[in-house]
């Protein structure tokens, strides 16, 4: 089974310079840093099933924060390598074609969204 927990620690493998976390910025993260989070809005079918998977971006400068998204778009995009949890990643693509900017967040800090759909082997690798 995947976790959210998988997919942090393969980004902090891929990108390490990151502060990457889950769920949400921990009180006393900095501000630079990104936040993942994770949703399965469909059932298993054929033994794949999609996770929408959330990369939020939050940095002190607009551009800064739009080039670490773009980044992490270039890393995951159209990817096919990927284990998560002992699951095979069919297929990763981006939601959105740009990262999408959401505003700033209460400290003035620029938030920046990327969405991708993980396509999910439910058997592994076989």
């Amino acid at each position: 089974m995947v976790s959210l927990l998988d997919i942090v620690r393969m980004l902090e493998s891929e990108l390490p310079e990151l502060n990457t976390y889950p769920l949400e910025y921990p009180l006393n993260s900095p501000k630079s840093a990104v936040l993942v989070d994770m949703q399965s809005t469909n059932p298993a079918s054929a033994g794949l099933f999609a996770l929408n998977v959330q990369f939020k971006v939050r940095e002190t400068h607009p551009a800064t924060g739009e080039a670490i998204s773009y980044q992490i778009r270039n890393l995951l995009n159209n990817r096919t390598d990927i284990q998560l949890g002992g699951l095979q990643v069919v297929l990763v693509q981006s939601v959105n074609p740009v990262p999408l900017y959401m505003g700033k967040d209460s400290t003035g800090n620029y938030l920046y969204s990327n969405n991708f759909r993980f396509l999910m082997n439910e058997g592994g690798n076989k």
